[in-house]
Protein backbone atom coordinates (compact mmCIF):
# COMPACT_ATOMS: atom_id res chain seq x y z
CA UNK A 1 0.00 0.00 0.00
CA UNK A 2 1.44 3.40 -0.89
CA UNK A 3 0.42 7.04 -0.74
CA UNK A 4 1.89 10.38 -1.61
CA UNK A 5 0.75 13.91 -1.09
CA UNK A 6 2.10 17.44 -0.65
CA UNK A 7 0.91 19.59 2.25
CA UNK A 8 1.31 23.35 2.00
CA UNK A 9 2.65 24.68 5.31
CA UNK A 10 0.69 27.94 5.09
CA UNK A 11 -1.06 29.87 2.35
CA UNK A 12 1.95 32.18 2.01
CA UNK A 13 4.69 29.70 2.89
CA UNK A 14 7.43 29.23 0.29
CA UNK A 15 7.70 25.54 1.22
CA UNK A 16 5.46 22.48 1.09
CA UNK A 17 5.69 19.22 2.98
CA UNK A 18 5.72 16.13 0.79
CA UNK A 19 4.91 12.78 2.31
CA UNK A 20 4.96 9.24 0.98
CA UNK A 21 3.96 6.06 2.82
CA UNK A 22 4.59 2.41 1.99
CA UNK A 23 3.28 -0.35 4.27
CA UNK A 24 3.98 -4.06 3.76
CA UNK A 25 2.27 -6.88 5.70
CA UNK A 26 4.14 -9.79 7.22
CA UNK A 27 4.27 -12.83 4.95
CA UNK A 28 1.04 -14.81 5.18
CA UNK A 29 -1.02 -11.87 6.47
CA UNK A 30 -3.48 -9.83 4.42
CA UNK A 31 -3.42 -6.79 6.71
CA UNK A 32 -0.39 -4.81 7.84
CA UNK A 33 -0.11 -4.40 11.60
CA UNK A 34 1.24 -0.86 11.14
CA UNK A 35 -0.99 2.17 10.59
CA UNK A 36 -0.34 5.76 9.53
CA UNK A 37 -2.59 8.77 9.89
CA UNK A 38 -1.85 12.34 8.78
CA UNK A 39 -4.12 15.22 9.80
CA UNK A 40 -4.01 18.97 9.35
CA UNK A 41 -5.22 21.33 12.04
CA UNK A 42 -4.88 25.10 12.26
CA UNK A 43 -2.16 25.20 9.56
CA UNK A 44 -0.17 22.47 11.34
CA UNK A 45 0.42 18.88 10.23
CA UNK A 46 0.36 15.95 12.65
CA UNK A 47 1.76 12.60 11.55
CA UNK A 48 1.23 9.38 13.51
CA UNK A 49 2.84 6.00 12.80
CA UNK A 50 1.74 3.13 15.04
CA UNK A 51 2.96 -0.48 15.18
CA UNK A 52 0.48 -2.91 16.71
CA UNK A 53 1.75 -5.82 18.81
CA UNK A 54 2.11 -8.98 16.73
CA UNK A 55 0.81 -9.06 13.19
CA UNK A 56 -2.35 -9.53 11.15
CA UNK A 57 -5.85 -8.43 12.06
CA UNK A 58 -5.25 -7.93 15.80
CA UNK A 59 -2.16 -5.81 15.24
CA UNK A 60 -3.95 -3.80 12.58
CA UNK A 61 -6.84 -3.06 14.94
CA UNK A 62 -4.49 -1.95 17.70
CA UNK A 63 -2.42 0.32 15.47
CA UNK A 64 -5.52 1.72 13.78
CA UNK A 65 -7.02 2.55 17.17
CA UNK A 66 -3.80 4.33 18.12
CA UNK A 67 -3.63 6.55 15.05
CA UNK A 68 -7.35 7.29 15.18
CA UNK A 69 -7.13 8.44 18.78
CA UNK A 70 -4.23 10.70 17.88
CA UNK A 71 -5.95 12.01 14.75
CA UNK A 72 -9.23 12.72 16.54
CA UNK A 73 -7.54 14.59 19.37
CA UNK A 74 -5.40 16.54 16.89
CA UNK A 75 -8.46 17.61 14.92
CA UNK A 76 -9.95 18.89 18.18
CA UNK A 77 -6.89 21.02 18.68
CA UNK A 78 -5.42 19.24 21.71
CA UNK A 79 -1.68 19.75 22.22
CA UNK A 80 0.76 16.91 21.61
CA UNK A 81 1.19 16.33 25.36
CA UNK A 82 -2.52 15.54 25.78
CA UNK A 83 -2.50 13.28 22.72
CA UNK A 84 0.41 11.24 24.05
CA UNK A 85 -1.10 11.10 27.53
CA UNK A 86 -4.47 9.86 26.19
CA UNK A 87 -2.87 7.18 24.02
CA UNK A 88 -0.66 6.06 26.89
CA UNK A 89 -3.62 5.78 29.26
CA UNK A 90 -5.92 4.14 26.69
CA UNK A 91 -3.64 1.37 25.43
CA UNK A 92 -3.06 -1.43 27.94
CA UNK A 93 0.14 -3.39 28.43
CA UNK A 94 0.44 -7.07 27.54
CA UNK A 95 0.87 -8.73 30.95
CA UNK A 96 2.53 -11.81 29.49
CA UNK A 97 5.25 -9.99 27.54
CA UNK A 98 5.19 -6.71 29.47
CA UNK A 99 4.94 -4.83 26.17
CA UNK A 100 2.60 -2.05 25.06
CA UNK A 101 -0.08 -3.23 22.68
CA UNK A 102 1.01 -0.53 20.23
CA UNK A 103 4.13 1.54 19.85
CA UNK A 104 3.92 4.90 18.10
CA UNK A 105 5.70 7.95 16.73
CA UNK A 106 4.06 11.37 16.53
CA UNK A 107 5.39 14.39 14.66
CA UNK A 108 3.77 17.80 15.00
CA UNK A 109 4.92 20.29 12.34
CA UNK A 110 3.69 23.86 12.63
CA UNK A 111 3.09 26.37 9.85
CA UNK A 112 6.71 27.55 9.92
CA UNK A 113 8.16 24.03 9.66
CA UNK A 114 9.06 23.73 13.35
CA UNK A 115 8.75 20.06 14.33
CA UNK A 116 8.11 18.34 17.63
CA UNK A 117 8.82 14.63 17.70
CA UNK A 118 7.44 12.15 20.24
CA UNK A 119 8.53 8.50 20.15
CA UNK A 120 7.30 5.56 22.16
CA UNK A 121 9.25 2.33 21.52
CA UNK A 122 9.40 2.83 17.74
CA UNK A 123 12.78 3.06 15.95
CA UNK A 124 14.18 6.60 16.19
CA UNK A 125 13.16 8.93 13.39
CA UNK A 126 15.90 9.97 10.97
CA UNK A 127 16.47 13.56 9.85
CA UNK A 128 18.61 13.77 6.71
CA UNK A 129 19.95 17.18 5.65
CA UNK A 130 22.30 17.78 2.73
CA UNK A 131 23.03 14.08 2.51
CA UNK A 132 24.01 13.79 6.18
CA UNK A 133 22.28 12.43 9.28
CA UNK A 134 21.36 15.16 11.75
CA UNK A 135 21.98 14.23 15.38
CA UNK A 136 18.72 15.21 17.06
CA UNK A 137 18.90 16.18 20.71
CA UNK A 138 16.47 13.78 22.35
CA UNK A 139 15.19 13.84 25.93
CA UNK A 140 13.16 11.36 27.97
CA UNK A 141 9.92 12.31 29.69
CA UNK A 142 7.35 10.40 31.72
CA UNK A 143 3.82 10.61 30.37
CA UNK A 144 1.40 8.64 32.51
CA UNK A 145 3.00 5.27 33.18
CA UNK A 146 5.21 5.34 30.08
CA UNK A 147 8.50 6.93 29.11
CA UNK A 148 8.54 8.76 25.80
CA UNK A 149 11.37 10.31 23.85
CA UNK A 150 11.01 13.88 22.59
CA UNK A 151 12.92 16.15 20.25
CA UNK A 152 12.31 19.57 18.69
CA UNK A 153 13.91 20.94 15.54
CA UNK A 154 13.40 23.24 12.57
CA UNK A 155 12.80 21.63 9.19
CA UNK A 156 14.61 23.27 6.29
CA UNK A 157 14.25 23.11 2.52
CA UNK A 158 15.41 19.75 1.19
CA UNK A 159 15.19 17.97 4.56
CA UNK A 160 13.98 14.39 4.77
CA UNK A 161 12.33 13.18 7.96
CA UNK A 162 11.93 9.40 7.83
CA UNK A 163 9.82 7.27 10.20
CA UNK A 164 9.92 3.47 10.09
CA UNK A 165 8.46 0.55 12.01
CA UNK A 166 10.85 -2.05 13.40
CA UNK A 167 10.15 -4.44 10.52
CA UNK A 168 12.31 -2.16 8.36
CA UNK A 169 15.40 -2.14 10.56
CA UNK A 170 15.04 -5.90 11.21
CA UNK A 171 14.86 -6.70 7.49
CA UNK A 172 17.04 -9.69 6.60
CA UNK A 173 17.58 -10.80 10.20
CA UNK A 174 18.71 -14.40 10.36
CA UNK A 175 19.00 -14.50 6.59
CA UNK A 176 20.83 -12.22 4.16
CA UNK A 177 21.76 -9.93 7.06
CA UNK A 178 22.13 -12.04 10.24
CA UNK A 179 21.65 -9.06 12.57
CA UNK A 180 19.10 -7.29 10.39
CA UNK A 181 19.47 -4.13 8.31
CA UNK A 182 19.86 -2.05 11.49
CA UNK A 183 19.14 1.63 12.05
CA UNK A 184 22.65 2.89 11.26
CA UNK A 185 22.75 1.10 7.90
CA UNK A 186 19.33 2.48 7.04
CA UNK A 187 20.61 5.97 7.88
CA UNK A 188 23.61 5.54 5.56
CA UNK A 189 21.30 4.29 2.81
CA UNK A 190 19.01 7.31 3.17
CA UNK A 191 21.96 9.72 3.15
CA UNK A 192 23.29 8.28 -0.10
CA UNK A 193 19.93 8.61 -1.82
CA UNK A 194 19.24 12.05 -0.36
CA UNK A 195 22.33 13.35 -2.14
CA UNK A 196 20.61 12.56 -5.44
CA UNK A 197 17.64 14.74 -4.44
CA UNK A 198 15.11 11.91 -4.43
CA UNK A 199 11.44 12.77 -4.03
CA UNK A 200 9.60 11.53 -0.95
CA UNK A 201 7.80 9.00 -3.14
CA UNK A 202 10.99 7.66 -4.72
CA UNK A 203 12.81 7.51 -1.39
CA UNK A 204 10.00 5.56 0.26
CA UNK A 205 9.82 3.06 -2.59
CA UNK A 206 13.60 2.62 -2.64
CA UNK A 207 13.42 1.60 1.01
CA UNK A 208 10.50 -0.72 0.22
CA UNK A 209 12.49 -2.41 -2.56
CA UNK A 210 15.47 -2.94 -0.25
CA UNK A 211 13.28 -4.32 2.54
CA UNK A 212 11.73 -6.85 0.15
CA UNK A 213 15.19 -7.84 -1.06
CA UNK A 214 16.61 -8.31 2.43
CA UNK A 215 13.64 -10.42 3.46
CA UNK A 216 14.11 -12.37 0.19
CA UNK A 217 10.50 -11.63 -0.74
CA UNK A 218 9.07 -13.18 2.43
CA UNK A 219 8.63 -10.47 5.05
CA UNK A 220 9.29 -11.59 8.61
CA UNK A 221 7.46 -8.59 10.09
CA UNK A 222 5.11 -5.76 9.15
CA UNK A 223 7.20 -3.00 7.61
CA UNK A 224 6.29 0.64 7.10
CA UNK A 225 8.33 3.59 5.87
CA UNK A 226 7.02 7.16 5.93
CA UNK A 227 9.10 9.87 4.26
CA UNK A 228 8.48 13.58 4.82
CA UNK A 229 10.34 16.11 2.70
CA UNK A 230 10.38 19.90 2.78
CA UNK A 231 10.65 21.45 -0.66
CA UNK A 232 9.80 24.45 -2.80
CA UNK A 233 6.28 24.06 -4.24
CA UNK A 234 5.84 23.01 -7.86
CA UNK A 235 3.93 25.69 -9.75
CA UNK A 236 2.14 25.05 -13.03
CA UNK A 237 0.41 27.38 -15.46
CA UNK A 238 -1.97 25.84 -18.02
CA UNK A 239 -3.11 27.90 -21.00
CA UNK A 240 -6.32 26.53 -22.54
CA UNK A 241 -7.78 28.15 -25.62
CA UNK A 242 -7.20 31.54 -27.28
CA UNK A 243 -8.49 34.83 -25.83
CA UNK A 244 -11.96 35.96 -26.83
CA UNK A 245 -10.47 39.19 -28.22
CA UNK A 246 -7.46 38.67 -30.51
CA UNK A 247 -6.10 41.98 -29.28
CA UNK A 248 -5.36 40.22 -25.99
CA UNK A 249 -3.09 37.63 -27.65
CA UNK A 250 0.12 39.53 -26.89
CA UNK A 251 -0.94 40.25 -23.30
CA UNK A 252 -1.80 36.62 -22.57
CA UNK A 253 1.40 35.41 -24.23
CA UNK A 254 3.43 37.78 -22.05
CA UNK A 255 1.67 36.72 -18.84
CA UNK A 256 2.19 33.09 -19.76
CA UNK A 257 5.89 33.64 -20.44
CA UNK A 258 6.40 35.42 -17.11
CA UNK A 259 4.62 32.72 -15.09
CA UNK A 260 6.82 30.81 -12.66
CA UNK A 261 7.27 27.05 -12.77
CA UNK A 262 6.14 24.59 -15.45
CA UNK A 263 3.97 25.57 -18.40
CA UNK A 264 1.40 23.66 -20.47
CA UNK A 265 -0.42 24.80 -23.60
CA UNK A 266 -3.65 23.03 -24.59
CA UNK A 267 -5.00 23.63 -28.07
CA UNK A 268 -3.52 23.87 -31.55
CA UNK A 269 -4.68 27.45 -32.19
CA UNK A 270 -3.47 28.49 -28.75
CA UNK A 271 -0.06 26.96 -29.36
CA UNK A 272 0.19 28.78 -32.70
CA UNK A 273 -0.57 32.09 -30.97
CA UNK A 274 2.15 31.52 -28.37
CA UNK A 275 4.64 30.47 -31.03
CA UNK A 276 3.85 33.61 -33.03
CA UNK A 277 4.03 36.00 -30.07
CA UNK A 278 7.19 34.40 -28.69
CA UNK A 279 8.67 34.06 -32.17
CA UNK A 280 9.41 30.42 -31.35
CA UNK A 281 9.25 27.33 -33.61
CA UNK A 282 6.30 24.96 -33.19
CA UNK A 283 6.50 21.36 -34.38
CA UNK A 284 4.19 18.35 -34.02
CA UNK A 285 5.57 15.24 -32.29
CA UNK A 286 4.17 12.43 -34.41
CA UNK A 287 5.80 9.84 -32.15
CA UNK A 288 3.23 10.75 -29.47
CA UNK A 289 0.30 9.91 -31.75
CA UNK A 290 -2.02 7.24 -30.32
CA UNK A 291 -5.40 5.81 -31.40
CA UNK A 292 -7.23 7.67 -28.62
CA UNK A 293 -5.29 10.91 -28.05
CA UNK A 294 -4.07 13.54 -30.55
CA UNK A 295 -0.29 14.02 -30.65
CA UNK A 296 1.63 16.55 -28.61
CA UNK A 297 3.92 19.25 -30.02
CA UNK A 298 7.24 20.88 -29.22
CA UNK A 299 7.33 24.56 -28.25
CA UNK A 300 10.49 26.01 -26.62
CA UNK A 301 9.81 27.27 -23.10
CA UNK A 302 6.74 25.04 -22.68
CA UNK A 303 6.90 21.73 -20.82
CA UNK A 304 3.95 20.16 -22.62
CA UNK A 305 1.98 21.25 -25.68
CA UNK A 306 -1.19 19.29 -26.41
CA UNK A 307 -4.39 19.31 -28.41
CA UNK A 308 -7.23 21.08 -26.67
CA UNK A 309 -10.40 19.95 -24.96
CA UNK A 310 -10.26 16.28 -25.99
CA UNK A 311 -6.88 15.84 -24.28
CA UNK A 312 -7.96 17.88 -21.25
CA UNK A 313 -11.10 15.76 -20.90
CA UNK A 314 -9.10 12.55 -21.05
CA UNK A 315 -6.63 13.91 -18.48
CA UNK A 316 -9.61 14.60 -16.22
CA UNK A 317 -10.70 10.97 -16.63
CA UNK A 318 -7.22 9.78 -15.60
CA UNK A 319 -7.29 11.93 -12.47
CA UNK A 320 -10.83 10.92 -11.48
CA UNK A 321 -10.00 7.22 -11.86
CA UNK A 322 -7.46 7.31 -8.98
CA UNK A 323 -5.55 4.59 -10.82
CA UNK A 324 -1.79 4.55 -11.51
CA UNK A 325 -0.98 6.42 -14.71
CA UNK A 326 1.27 4.50 -17.10
CA UNK A 327 3.81 6.09 -19.35
CA UNK A 328 2.33 4.43 -22.44
CA UNK A 329 -1.12 6.00 -22.08
CA UNK A 330 -0.43 8.91 -24.41
CA UNK A 331 -0.42 12.68 -24.17
CA UNK A 332 -3.49 12.88 -21.92
CA UNK A 333 -1.66 10.73 -19.35
CA UNK A 334 1.34 13.07 -19.51
CA UNK A 335 -0.97 16.01 -18.88
CA UNK A 336 -2.61 14.24 -15.93
CA UNK A 337 0.79 13.44 -14.40
CA UNK A 338 2.08 17.00 -14.68
CA UNK A 339 -1.16 18.30 -13.14
CA UNK A 340 -0.90 15.85 -10.23
CA UNK A 341 2.78 16.71 -9.69
CA UNK A 342 1.98 20.39 -9.18
CA UNK A 343 1.16 22.00 -5.84
CA UNK A 344 -0.33 25.15 -7.35
CA UNK A 345 -2.10 25.18 -10.71
CA UNK A 346 -3.16 28.37 -12.50
CA UNK A 347 -5.43 28.00 -15.52
CA UNK A 348 -5.52 30.77 -18.10
CA UNK A 349 -8.67 30.02 -20.06
CA UNK A 350 -9.48 31.74 -23.34
CA UNK A 351 -13.13 32.59 -23.90
CA UNK A 352 -12.93 32.16 -27.66
CA UNK A 353 -15.46 29.55 -28.76
CA UNK A 354 -14.48 26.67 -30.98
CA UNK A 355 -17.68 25.86 -32.93
CA UNK A 356 -16.67 22.21 -33.20
CA UNK A 357 -16.87 21.83 -29.43
CA UNK A 358 -20.47 22.99 -29.33
CA UNK A 359 -21.61 20.03 -31.41
CA UNK A 360 -24.02 17.97 -29.24
CA UNK A 361 -22.83 14.79 -30.94
CA UNK A 362 -19.48 15.22 -29.14
CA UNK A 363 -21.06 14.58 -25.76
CA UNK A 364 -22.02 16.68 -22.79
CA UNK A 365 -18.55 17.56 -21.49
CA UNK A 366 -17.04 18.45 -24.85
CA UNK A 367 -19.95 20.76 -25.53
CA UNK A 368 -18.77 23.10 -22.78
CA UNK A 369 -15.08 23.85 -22.38
CA UNK A 370 -15.63 25.73 -19.15
CA UNK A 371 -17.48 22.78 -17.62
CA UNK A 372 -14.44 20.58 -18.24
CA UNK A 373 -12.12 23.13 -16.62
CA UNK A 374 -14.51 23.49 -13.69
CA UNK A 375 -14.60 19.72 -13.18
CA UNK A 376 -10.81 19.54 -13.43
CA UNK A 377 -10.44 22.36 -10.92
CA UNK A 378 -12.71 20.52 -8.48
CA UNK A 379 -10.77 17.24 -8.83
CA UNK A 380 -7.39 18.94 -8.34
CA UNK A 381 -8.64 20.70 -5.21
CA UNK A 382 -9.64 17.29 -3.85
CA UNK A 383 -5.99 16.32 -4.32
CA UNK A 384 -4.93 19.26 -2.12
CA UNK A 385 -3.84 21.53 -4.98
CA UNK A 386 -4.12 25.30 -4.84
CA UNK A 387 -6.07 26.03 -8.05
CA UNK A 388 -6.85 29.44 -9.61
CA UNK A 389 -8.47 30.41 -12.92
CA UNK A 390 -8.17 33.55 -15.04
CA UNK A 391 -10.28 34.06 -18.15
CA UNK A 392 -9.62 36.20 -21.23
Amino acid sequence: MGAVEAVRMTTDSPLVLDHAVVSLPKAGEELCGDSVRIVKHDQATIVVLADGLGSGVKANILSTMTVRIAATLAERGLPVEDIVDTISRTLPVCKTRNLAYSTFTIVHIDAAGYARLVEFDNPPALLIRNGELVNLVRRKRRVGTHTVIEASFQLEEGDYLVLVSDGVIHAGIGGLVPLGWQWRNLADYLCRNAEAGETAYTMAHRVEKTVRHLYEGKLGDDSTVLVLRMRVPNQLTVLVGPPENPRDDAKVAHLFKQAAGNKVVCGGTTASIIAREWQAPLSVDLSSLSPDTPPSAHLPGVNLTTEGIITVSQALDHIKSNKPIRGDQGTSAKLAKILLAADAVHFIVGRAINPAHQNPSLGGRLALKFQVIEDLQRELKKQGKNVTVTCY
